[in-house]
């Protein structure tokens, strides 16, 4: 089950990142569900750079909940999860 899902992650890719208006948030996705959580957050950093419609549903995307292969979490519990919510706008930070 876990290497069909990520030869259909891999093919999304190549699919999504060649598409003329990808979404930059689609694509991070797409990295994220293979366990790329370093190359999702370059492409999250992209997307809050170009105002991706997508970064203001950030906090309610479920699908950034699942863990990514050679995790033991999902990136949603990544510091850099938590800054990025925050400079979208969506979070208070605690005091």
């Amino acid at each position: 089950m876990r290497a069909s899902r990520s030869r259909f992650a891999q093919t999304a890719r190549g699919d999504v990142v060649h598409a003329p208006l990808a979404s930059p948030s689609a694509i991070a996705l797409v990295e994220q569900a293979l366990g790329n959580y370093d190359a999702a957050f370059r492409w999250l950093e992209r997307a809050y750079e170009t105002r991706d419609f997508l970064c203001v549903v950030l906090p309610l995307e479920g699908m950034f909940r699942f863990v990514g292969p050679g995790h033991d979490s999902p990136i949603v519990d990544d510091p850099r999860w938590l800054e990025l919510v925050r400079r979208v706008g969506m979070v208070t930070p605690s005091a």
